[in-house]
């Protein structure tokens, strides 16, 4: 839980240290300024993933986090101080179907015609996934692309 952006610079700075051996691990002053907005949001709780960062082209493994919510959340504002040009493909999953966006612009996003599917299916993509909707027979998957310069991801995307 961050309580406040100068503890949690020490944190990463500290676990960066211990785990990656990062003699150095330098915070950059607009990154805080992020996280404080968020935590002016009422944000409190954060996850990161440290990369290694070089010339080539890559692909983050993507993390997956659940909890109780009664709208669909993705982070983008936390990664505005990237460069370059980027491709978020989300696949979402919802009860009755995406019928509301907000944050990021529908600038960004390319956007394929809803499917209506058992929801058993979706539990035979990961057992994390076994019982996740219940007693709900059929699920509505949503799948968008969202593209564009990474630096103009100024908003999060919020969906209901």
């Amino acid at each position: 839980q961050v309580l406040d952006p100068d503890g949690f610079v020490n944190f990463v700075q500290s676990h960066l240290k211990e785990k990656y051996g990062a003699q150095e691990a330098p915070i950059q002053p607009d990154f805080i300024g992020i996280i404080e907005d968020y935590l002016d949001d009422g944000f409190k709780w954060f996850a990161f993933d440290a990369i290694v960062v070089d010339e080539s082209d890559n692909s983050r493994e993507p993390i997956a986090y659940r909890f109780k919510s009664d709208r669909v959340f993705y982070p983008m504002r936390i990664s505005q101080l990237e460069r370059g040009e980027t491709e978020v493909e989300m696949l979402v999953f919802t009860p009755t179907g995406v019928t509301e966006f907000g944050g990021l612009s529908a600038d960004h996003f390319d956007r394929e015609k809803q499917v209506s599917l058992p929801s058993v299916e979706v539990d035979s993509l990961s057992e994390q996934w076994t019982g996740f909707f219940g007693a709900i027979e059929d699920v509505v998957l949503d799948q968008w692309a969202i593209r564009g310069d990474i630096s103009g991801f100024d908003q999060d995307v919020w969906v209901w």
